[in-house]
């Protein structure tokens, strides 16, 4: 099942990472994943191929992608805690961190085996399992790795997935079929079972119940640890590639091909469901009722209900050709009558209808926004003269492929194709000319400077020269067979061409004399351009990416973050190039600056946000940055209030309003560190250009943060995490500075200690029919000199739609304790405000007794009438249509009922005459 790219991973040792190729499409990202793992219901991870990691706060929704210079395929993650996670990949690769992922540090071993699986039971005990029969064990975090010796197994088997239920007790599957058992920690390891079929996932739902999915459609149960397995059909003969428990009944699994199989008995039957990809699934995991999956091509999806919804389909139309006007403006062409559409530098690519044909594009030429010409298969070519909002079909003549097309300005133009096709216009392609060149060849590209000077390359080393814009031509020296795609000229005299088997060939006369150049690659080179002479960058095949600042002497490698074929590129600058290929694939990369795009989204609704990086003046108002705000102001809270802001300066938080969900593309440069002025009393700060561990938060003075850190999203939630774009309130104690700085991990700060306390309480959420919603904690006070002010919450916007709070002294509060002697408890009042109503309350009490005789029970009742709920467990109502103003919370104390009467030994003894009688 798994592979490694041994040719890829040796060219990249040489590659530079010192300019970074940022996605624009797909997105987030179109590299193939191959697992998904969430926390909780905001963090969550998804890796895979070519060092992908990607990262979520946001229940993914946005997805942000974290880049360490790795390049090894990633194969499988393990996520612990909020903050710390394993992964480990081909190559041996293993990475470790404790902090969301700002920094991953390198904890490889054993370098020469590819790691399949991970998995720590806890944050000290874990497994790696690979290549070559290669298992791994940890005590001490990752921080040193073992290698556990396998008897018995045969060389060559390769470790696909390992499970524990316990520190003892764990299982791996192979890729022969093997099903390995230890007892001991995976010190030693023994065979348990042979499916003969290679197991591509194993896991247990308890200490008894397991099952291992993997080729052929194979699924294999145990119901006691492995002492036996059964076979069960899946009804498909597909590649199974994980299992998911997402209830005690309902079971899933995903596999090749869009193959997702489904069982609501606990797996003792399947049925398929029908999913709209024919990307092969690879991960999937559930977080409360969402499911995501991941997959081929970067497939990303989740499910809430009974539709999927995609981030990724995984279904992407390859792109051919991609070509721009000025920094702004540019258009993307592909197979099937793929184009595209940017007007602000590839951020957003808006898809077009032709409406005339299928048929696949390879070549395109704009000369400025309105005048654009595609070509392709079966002799089409398309122009628009309106900036692609309508075309029209231009008659050549042939069904014969047309492969390349070149204009010097609005009129005059060229066309070359398949059997030596090669036709002009003087008249925009009004009409188009045949003329005969004397070459049957295939002409792959075509170049003029002027109405004179052009040049034709095609198969067998040809190139071909015209001085009389192409009456005639004549064939140039190459000194070459290969085949070669491409030819640009910077002017009359220098220019390059590309071909197969990492040809580029430089000449400094007009093609007199050709000089073949050195690249170090013998991958086939699609395109070599530039806009001077000195700066030229070429791509290829598998990701290839060249780049010469020394008019082609020296290549640097650079990573482009894909392994997908390249076939298009367009530079405006030494600095400014894009790059497009197989998969949809368009990057973009900018030297000039730190340049810097993050996608920000939003909820329909109220919103807190944030400006995350550094622009010019005049490019940082509300309106630029999030243009589809309902005004063009946001709202800063100050010490007077609210006030309507025009601009959105860094370091600040602002409330902002959006009619419907979306997101924002915001561009500048990084902003890695920051220090915001903060008032006593609440503030409302911004964000960096990365993630920001509230553990990482200094003041000056020291001590000034008193309270948790909370976000916006349908109602406040506490956060250990600033994510870019943004805003978050945070209560001081005093006047002074907050300092943020991004990849920085410190000791646990107050503000996660008090956050994690949370959770040992019981909790409720109320929410409206639009989905606002606030989960409030509640439950006896375990904590000595807990102090309650850390719980308060943010002031409430008088704009705001929706609101709920204990409210206890006039303030308002996240949390509401209780003390174990009820006579110092008052009733707990619920403050709501809601303009939409019916409201649903869901809730979840725990055990938080730990006396042994004695419960307590927790009644919620409404101020606008005499009906009562006693929570118990986990639950949900939804109340009247009329208007809740608030809820009153009380808490009771029951004496337990007898569970058992048995009649115990009387004590003393016998003959006292006052003997005690127990029962329980």
């Amino acid at each position: 099942m798994k592979y490694r790219l041994i040719l890829f991973v040796l060219f990249i040792n040489s590659i530079g990472f010192s300019a970074e190729w940022i996605w624009q499409n797909p997105l987030p990202q179109g590299n193939t994943l191959y697992k998904i793992s969430f926390y909780n219901e905001w963090y969550g991870y998804a890796i895979g191929d070519y060092g992908t990691i990607m990262f979520t706060s946001d229940k993914g929704t946005t997805w942000e992608i974290q880049y360490e210079g790795i390049t090894d395929n990633l194969r499988d993650i393990c996520v612990k805690d909020s903050v710390t996670a394993w992964i480990a990949g081909d190559n041996g690769t293993i990475f470790y961190t404790t902090n969301n992922g700002a920094t991953w540090i390198d904890q490889t071993s054993f370098p020469q085996y590819g790691l399949n699986s991970i998995f720590f039971y806890d944050k000290i005990n874990g497994w790696a399992g690979g290549d070559e029969k290669t298992i791994l064990k940890t005590t001490n975090g990752g921080a040193n790795w073992t290698k556990v010796p396998l008897m018995g197994v045969p060389i060559g088997t390769g470790i696909n997935s390992i499970f524990f239920t316990s520190l003892s007790n764990g299982w791996a599957t192979c890729s022969n079929g093997y099903i390995l058992k230890t007892t001991d920690g995976g010190i030693t390891w023994s065979l348990q079972y042979n499916t003969t079929q290679a197991g591509y996932n194993i896991k247990f739902y308890n200490n008894n119940q397991g099952f291992v999915v993997g080729a052929d459609g194979s699924i294999y149960f145990t119901a006691n640890s492995g002492d036996t397995w059964t076979k069960i059909p899946s009804g498909t003969t597909q590649g199974l590639n994980e299992i998911l428990f997402a209830s005690s009944t309902e079971f899933l699994i995903v596999g090749h091909n869009g193959t997702i199989l489904r069982s609501t008995n606990s797996g003792t039957s399947w049925f398929s469901e029908s999913i709209p990809t024919y990307a092969s699934i690879y991960g999937i995991t559930r977080v409360n009722t969402t499911t995501f999956i991941v997959g081929e091509y970067g497939l990303l999806g989740y499910k809430n209900g009974s539709d999927w919804t995609y981030n990724n389909t995984g279904i992407n139309k390859s792109i051919n050709w991609v070509t721009f006007s000025n920094h702004l403006y540019g258009f993307v062409f592909g197979q099937y009558g793929k184009i595209a559409r940017t007007t602000n530098g590839g951020n957003t690519w808006i898809d077009l209808n032709n409406g005339i044909t299928g048929d696949s594009f390879y070549g395109a030429e704009l000369i400025d926004s309105n005048y654009v010409w595609a070509v392709g298969d079966g002799g089409v070519i398309l122009h628009s003269s309106n900036g692609g909002n309508s075309w029209i079909q231009q008659t050549t003549n042939t069904f014969n492929t047309l492969l390349s097309i070149s204009f010097i300005n609005r009129t005059q133009g060229w066309v070359v194709g398949d059997v030596g096709e090669f036709f002009y216009t003087t008249n925009s392609g009004n009409s188009w000319i045949k003329r005969v060149t004397g070459w049957s060849n295939i002409f792959f590209g075509v170049k003029f400077k002027d109405a004179n000077n052009g040049w034709i390359v095609g198969d067998g080393g040809l190139i071909l020269r015209t001085t009389n814009g192409g009456n005639s031509w004549t064939q140039q020296l190459s000194n070459t067979t290969e085949t070669i795609f491409y030819v640009d000229f910077f002017d009359v005299n220098n220019g390059y061409c590309a071909g197969t088997n990492g040809l580029i060939l430089k000449t400094t006369n007009g093609g007199t004399n050709w000089e073949k150049l050195i690249t170090g690659t013998s991958r086939n080179i699609y395109i070599a351009s530039g806009i001077s002479h000195n700066s030229v960058w070429a791509i290829g095949d598998s990701g290839l990416v060249l780049h010469s600042t020394d008019a082609g002497l020296n290549w640097v490698s650079e990573f482009p973050k894909t392994g997908y074929d390249l076939f298009g590129l367009e530079v405006i600058s030494d600095s400014k190039a894009w790059i497009c290929g197989d998969n949809g694939t368009i990057l973009t990369r900018d030297t000039t600056v730190q340049f810097f795009s993050i996608s920000v989204s939003y909820e329909n609704g109220w919103n807190l946000i944030s400006n995350p990086v550094l622009r010019a003046i005049g490019t940082d108002s509300a309106e630029t940055l999030f243009p589809n705000l309902l005004t063009n102001y946001v709202f800063e809270y100050g010490e007077f209030g609210y006030v309507a802001q025009p601009i959105m300066l860094n370091g600040k938080g602002y409330w902002g309003k959006f009619n419907a969900p979306g997101t924002s593309y915001i561009n500048g440069t990084y902003i890695t560190t920051d220090t915001i002025d903060v008032r006593q009393g609440w503030n409302l700060i911004g964000s960096l250009s990365y993630n920001v561990q509230t553990s990482s938060m200094n003041s000056i003075p020291t001590g000034l943060i008193n309270s948790l850190l909370y976000g916006y999203s349908s109602g406040y939630y506490a956060s250990t995490l600033i994510v870019p774009g943004k805003g978050y309130w945070v209560k001081c104690n005093d006047a002074g500075k907050l300092v943020l700085i991004s990849n920085v991990t410190q000791k646990l700060s107050p503000n996660d200690g008090a956050l994690n306390y949370l959770d040992r309480f019981n909790w409720l959420n109320i929410s409206d029919v639009d989905g606002n919603s606030q989960k409030l904690f509640f439950g006896l006070n375990q904590q000595e000199n807990l102090d309650i002010e850390f719980y308060e919450l943010p002031p409430f916007a008088s704009f705001s739609e929706f609101d709920a709070r204990f409210i206890n002294d006039g303030k308002g509060y996240i949390l509401q304790t209780f003390d174990s002697n009820l006579e110092k408890n008052e009733p707990a009042l619920i403050n709501i405000v809601s303009k939409k109503y019916p409201l649903t309350i869901s809730w979840e009490i725990k055990n938080l007794s730990n006396l042994e005789s004695e419960l307590f029970s927790y009644i919620l009742s409404a101020s606008t009438d005499d009906k009562t709920i006693e929570l118990k467990g986990s639950g949900q109502i939804t109340l009247s249509n009329k208007p809740i103003n608030s809820l009153i919370l009380n808490i009771y104390k029951v004496k337990n009922l007898p569970t058992e009467f048995s009649l115990s030994q009387n004590y003393p003894n016998p003959f006292n005459p006052m003997t005690i009688i127990n029962c329980r």
